[in-house]
């Protein structure tokens, strides 16, 4: 379990905050410099990038690199990792490094939106994990951000209502879709039982999330592709959907932990019913529904603390 740095200032044990936040001012001044040497643009451009890894997008059937623009990707990630640097400074009451890498942020941001979206808020590198990725950290400009939605959406239903992405787009997909009005479609990512989907691995009697989408293939072969871990992390971040938006445990971002939630779940009625339980620094939370009697019924459960 990763423990948010929020929780550690809450609790009084602020050295493994500043360490933490040391490493992440580390890694932001490295991108710096690496932006430095290739012409102080605010973008993060040229080196070698994994990219959207193991992705289906590429341009090589079978091949470990997506076909989202790695550019685009690192310049994301490099005004994401600005915008998160510049918070824990705030948290630590760093004022000076707060402004900083605040400002750093903009500038990136101000820069990516230059570079990879037109006057109107299209975005111009038009994959499923570009849309995803540019909503999650900010980069679309300011009231685009339906309109990059709605092209999600698009590209997911064209495809046959499935998903291509792969490391980097997965984790913020279907959240995106919630976030963003389409989430019966997100539903529908979950509840596919055809290559590529979740469900699909189970099919094939997975109790593990696989590293490839296909890592197993319907005549029970192993795929030839290589590199097919049978426990791997990155397809499984699809549980944070589900508990942020299913089960609708908004934490605060505010507050520390989970000291104040908000809870708004999204249920879908081809689930039947729900219930998420999570252990909060404050003690259990919980949210859970259910449709019965043509009715649908909610419960909670806030810890002592939490509000």
């Amino acid at each position: 379990t990763v423990i948010p740095w929020e929780v550690y200032l809450h609790f009084g044990d602020t050295e493994i905050l500043r360490r933490q936040y040391d490493s992440m001012r580390g890694w932001v001044d490295w991108i710096r410099r690496e932006d430095l040497r290739t012409g102080d643009r605010h973008l993060w451009i040229g080196g070698y990038h994994f990219g959207d890894w193991l992705a289906l997008d590429g341009p090589v059937q079978g091949g470990v690199y997506g076909g989202t623009d790695p550019d685009f990707i690192a310049s994301a990630y490099y005004a994401h990792s600005a915008r998160l640097t510049a918070k824990a400074a705030a948290a630590l009451g760093r004022t000076d490094d707060a402004a900083a890498y605040g400002a750093l942020a903009d500038a990136v941001r101000d820069a990516v939106r230059r570079e990879y979206f037109t006057p109107e808020g299209r975005l111009a590198v038009d994959t499923q994990t570009a849309h995803a990725l540019a909503l999650y950290t900010g980069l679309v400009p300011p009231g685009a951000e339906q309109r990059a939605a709605d092209r999600l959406a698009e590209k997911i239903r064209a495809n046959g209502r499935h998903l291509d992405t792969g490391f980097v787009g997965t984790p913020y997909l279907c959240r995106m879709l919630s976030a963003h009005g389409h989430h019966e479609l997100a539903c529908d990512l979950l509840f596919n039982m055809d290559y590529p989907s979740w469900l699909y691995e189970v099919r094939m009697g997975a109790t593990t999330i696989w590293e490839r989408w296909n890592s197993v293939l319907p005549d029970g072969r192993i795929s030839s592709t290589g590199m097919n871990s049978l426990n791997h992390y990155a397809y499984g971040s699809v549980a944070e959907w589900i508990y942020r938006h299913l089960a609708g445990i908004q934490p605060d971002e505010e507050g520390p932990g989970f000291a104040r939630v908000r809870l708004a779940p999204l249920p879908d009625y081809r689930f039947g019913s729900l219930d998420a339980m999570l252990k909060t620094p404050f003690g259990r939370l919980r949210s859970g529904w259910r449709f019965e009697d043509g009715r649908l019924r909610m419960a909670f459960e806030v810890p002592v603390g939490s509000v």
